[in-house]
């Protein structure tokens, strides 16, 4: 009850999350497995207070997904064709959803290294392309600055890897990277099939 969506947004939830890769992502595996996925996140146990302490969750981003699709009556992919990748002219993005249909939101997208650069920019450009503001300034700010230590070298945002120089990234499975550096004015992206 004491959780926020910030804390979600920031994976400082508090819960007992181990579906990530130092867990051999046995957490996500029992979330897959289950019959409602929501369910088994509200579930999990409290590790910490909300707020206090930073665990890569991924079942915390598929919460946002479906906090997303609970509120707006359309899932994750729907919503980013829309009101994301339309009006970036990307076409042909591939994004799966669970068996109740909720977008899986924490990774799985498929999309051209191009269309990730074209994300990278808008964000790079404060939320504004060919002069129409897709995204809020002010989101962008907050996004990308650091809400969370890490106490590793990067430290975290809302959804984004932040360095302490401004720059951020969005770092994927198997060493799918967008950085964004704005004080250098540039966004670069990687993509890879790295064996973890």
């Amino acid at each position: 009850e004491a959780m926020t969506l910030e804390h979600v947004l920031t994976m400082t939830t508090g819960l007992e999350c181990r579906d990530s890769f130092r867990y051999r992502w046995s957490g996500l595996e029992q979330m897959k497995n289950s019959p409602d996925w929501v369910q088994y996140m509200i579930d999990l146990p409290m590790a910490h207070p909300p707020g206090t302490h930073f665990e890569y969750c991924n079942g915390a981003t598929f919460l946002l997904s479906a906090i997303l699709q609970q509120k707006t009556g359309t899932n994750a992919l729907a919503f980013a064709q829309e009101h994301l990748f339309k009006p970036l002219g990307i076409s042909g993005v591939s994004w799966p959803s669970n068996p109740r249909g909720i977008t899986v939101g924490y990774g799985q997208i498929y999309m051209r290294p191009r269309d990730m650069a074209k994300f990278g920019y808008l964000y790079l450009n404060n939320g504004l392309w060919e002069d129409k503001q897709i995204i809020p300034s002010r989101w962008i700010k907050d996004s990308t600055r650091k809400h969370a230590s890490t106490r590793g070298p990067m430290d975290y945002g809302y959804q984004w890897w932040t360095m302490g120089s401004g720059a951020y990234t969005a770092l994927g499975y198997y060493g799918q990277f967008i950085f964004v550096v704005p004080q250098k004015n540039i966004v670069a992206v990687f993509t890879s099939l790295l064996d973890q």
